[in-house]
């Protein structure tokens, strides 16, 4: 659990708010907590929630409200009790005010070690915890008094040692309009007056410069009735007498700008949202803005990140290492963090010979290195949080971008960005870009049915792109034809060493060469997810499929939701990539024999028969069909409790339904005979199922309707 002081309350559990709704709690809470792991008297508390006007028996009242607070936390251990008060069992890593004292220390040492970037970038990570005033929204006089006065103090002289650190740096330029708004908001502060006039000098401006000492000397006549202080003065004489040392900063850093980032594309297509969305997470001001694209092969991450860091070239002038981590590329293992440590290392001034050959110690010579620095790390290709980790740097003046087939959920602090294909009017933009305008605009339909093939995908739209523009005497329509046979539509879709099968190769891959289990158990379940027709499945559909409980199946399928090889438009609910599904299809048929094949398929057509039969029993209880059914088709399927939950499933599952019913009578090895007589019957049931809930199917008033020996 952490505690906000720094601004209003602020309680957090599990990344979710917890509202303290009664101003009295929040007192007695706030009191407790600025004091973590010491003992609040009564007394004391006592005078922070009532002051003078206390009530009656101030103590059992205080009883009730940490009775009531422990109720609202969900942690009875939090407020502990002792004989004369209450402390609270929180460390100072809790609490935003404890983490911003740590800092400070940690900024000392750094101002005392002589490393000016270090103080900088630590205070400015201090800053960034306050959110307005502090106990915004706890009334206590007593704490206002006593602690928020501190507290505003300390951050006041937090403001002046880092804008004093940054003008050693030379970043007078980009101090001038923050020390403009800090002497309207503190105008009887001499020494961010004194900053803002060294910073006018240092830019060539020194009659701004003297006029910014007029108006500080007539403000401190005005509200006190005194002249400029010894400090404040002293910068004045020097710009009167343009002295020297006034002009001076430390010595230029050896920094080389660092430009590591390959070249963006330049028919780079769509993605305005998200790209904005990366600019705007990234330019964020609090901790190290970490920002993780994922999304299933081809979707185009590397490219979106590429793109998106060369428009963060203003936001981070320091530069950007870029790394491939290799954690999607055929026959290469993922590079271990130590290797791109030393790779960063050398790049960036330190000699091969001092790079340490400890990870933990190269991860910091190489956080201590870049701290204060505006520089974007970009990772592309992760195989996992762990290879990440001893890669990030710990200054919130940088940023890193990670792209991963896998999402990423250990990867502490990071906002994650789903990717997936484009929309159609960008697919054929893309496609148009790649092959001319003028030949997409002369065949639309066609180009629109090529776009539609390669399932919108982007590798899959840019080999077909490349394939047509190294054709120029193909008609969009014949490449449009044949990617649309199925048998070789990814044979299409290859161009040199590149090509979307061996692109889901790898990822099917990482799966089943995996030391986890459960990997290797969601490889060997992907090539039998290519066997339905259907848009879609529904986790039961997908157990019986799998042969596999639901619960079994379940963690399967989220397996391969993670790994990006399967979607989950809703929960239970999991599709393929039209892509995908045929590369699916083609593990199954290389993997699988037949009879298993026709197998699974047969589990899946039974469920869907069964659970259909269920809706014909709900919906029409005295039907003389269900009497007869035969119960390999009639049992194992879902049971409705009413007449909406049976419709919601046929709803639901009408494309898949319907696809289902199309394969069964085209696919052999699914069982036939006499015993399956009851199948036709549910299939004209699951086929007159409208959306209304008629059943026009399986009436008996219709002509027709009963079969002849049946």
């Amino acid at each position: 659990m952490d505690f906000g002081l720094l601004g209003p309350l602020e309680v957090m559990h599990g990344g979710r708010p917890l509202p303290i709704r009664s101003a009295k709690h929040r007192m007695l809470l706030a009191g407790l907590l600025l004091h973590p792991g010491q003992l609040v008297t009564m007394d004391e508390l006592a005078e922070m929630i009532w002051g003078d006007a206390l009530p009656a028996d101030p103590r059992k009242v205080i009883h009730t409200y940490v009775a009531r607070l422990r109720r609202v936390l969900g942690d009875g251990e939090l407020i502990q009790s002792r004989p004369e008060g209450y402390l609270s069992a929180v460390t100072p890593d809790d609490t935003d005010v404890g983490q911003f004292e740590l800092l400070l220390e940690q900024a000392g040492g750094a101002a005392r070690a002589g490393d000016l970037h270090a103080e900088s970038a630590i205070l400015a990570e201090a800053l960034a915890l306050w959110r307005g005033e502090p106990l915004a929204d706890v009334p206590s006089e007593k704490l206002h008094r006593d602690t928020v006065a501190q507290l505003a103090e300390q951050r006041l002289d937090a403001l002046c040692h880092r804008v004093e650190a940054d003008l050693r740096l030379g970043r007078h330029g980009e101090l001038v309009a923050e020390l403009r708004i800090l002497t309207e908001r503190h105008p009887l502060r001499e020494q961010f007056w004194a900053q803002l006039m060294t910073a006018l000098y240092r830019c060539g401006r020194q009659a701004d410069a003297l006029k910014a000492y007029q108006r500080a000397a007539r403000l401190l006549a005005e509200e006190l009735g005194v002249d400029p202080g010894p400090e404040l003065h002293a910068v004045h004489q020097a710009i009167l007498a343009r002295d020297p040392a006034l002009a001076e900063t430390e010595p230029a850093d050896p920094w080389v700008r660092q430009t590591q980032l390959p070249l963006d594309m330049a028919d780079f297509t769509g993605r305005a949202d998200l790209a904005g969305q990366i600019l705007r997470l990234l330019a964020a001001d609090r901790g190290v803005p970490i920002v993780a694209l994922s999304g299933p092969p081809g979707v185009g991450k590397t490219t979106l990140a590429i793109h998106a860091g060369h428009q963060l070239a203003e936001r981070f002038p320091d530069g950007q290492l870029y790394v491939d981590l290799h954690g999607a590329t055929a026959d290469l293992h993922p590079l271990p963090p130590l290797e791109v440590l030393g790779r960063f290392l050398r790049s960036l001034g330190i000699e091969a010979a001092a790079v340490p050959a400890d990870v933990e110690e190269a991860s910091a010579v190489f956080r201590s290195r870049i701290t204060g620095r505006r520089l974007l790390v970009v990772l592309d290709n992760a195989a996992d949080a762990a290879q990440v980790a001893p890669l990030l740097p710990g200054s919130p003046s940088c940023g890193v971008l990670v792209t991963s087939r896998r999402v990423l959920p250990a990867l502490a602090g990071a906002r994650h960005l789903p990717l997936n294909v484009l929309p159609t009017a960008e697919a054929v933009e893309l496609l148009g870009r790649l092959t001319g305008h003028a030949r997409v605009s002369a065949e639309p339909a066609a180009a629109a049915e090529v776009a539609r093939c390669c399932g919108y995908l982007p590798l899959a739209l840019r080999i077909a792109g490349a394939r047509l523009a190294a054709r120029p005497g193909w008609p969009v329509r014949v490449l449009a034809e044949r990617l649309a046979d199925a048998q070789r539509c990814l044979d299409e879709l290859q161009l040199s060493e590149v090509g979307v099968r061996a692109s889901f190769q790898v990822s099917f891959q990482q799966l089943s060469g995996s030391a986890d289990a459960l990997d290797r158990a969601a490889a060997e379940a992907f090539g039998l997810l290519g066997v339905p027709d259907g848009p879609e499945l529904s986790l039961q559909a997908a157990a019986r499929l799998l042969d596999q409980p639901d619960d079994a199946a379940d963690r399967v399928l989220e397996r391969l939701v993670d790994a990006h090889l399967v979607q989950s438009p809703a929960p239970g609910r999991y599709r393929l990539h039209d892509l995908l599904r045929l590369y699916a299809r083609e593990l199954a048929s290389g993997r699988q024999p037949p009879p298993v094949r026709a197998c699974a398929l047969t589990r899946v057509l039974q469920f869907y028969v069964a659970s259909t039969w269920q809706t014909l029993a709900v919906l029409r209880p005295g039907d003389y069909r269900l009497a007869r059914a035969d119960p390999r088709w009639r049992d194992g399927g879902l049971r409705f409790d009413d007449q909406q939950a049976a419709l919601g499933w046929l709803e639901a599952e009408r494309a898949s339904l319907l696809a289902a019913v199309r394969q069964a009578v085209a696919t052999p090895g699914v069982p036939r005979g006499n015993r399956d007589a009851a199948r036709p019957r549910a299939v004209r049931v699951l086929l007159g199922a409208q959306p209304s809930g008629r059943l026009d199917a399986g009436r008996p008033d219709r002509p027709g309707n009963r079969p002849s020996g049946e």
